[in-house]
């Protein structure tokens, strides 16, 4: 886990969060449908 505390790779920190907001995305979609389904599309 050295390679965190590298400044002058600029590409990792865009990589990290990019890979962050798909995670993020992932988990919201399961939620989304988690809800969803439990609610029997009573919110829409």
């Amino acid at each position: 886990m050295e390679e965190e505390n590298k400044p002058e790779n600029g590409l990792w920190p865009t990589t990290r969060a990019t890979v962050r907001f798909l995670l993020w995305t992932i988990v919201f979609s399961l939620v989304g449908m988690a809800v969803i389904s439990t609610t029997g599309f009573r919110l829409l």
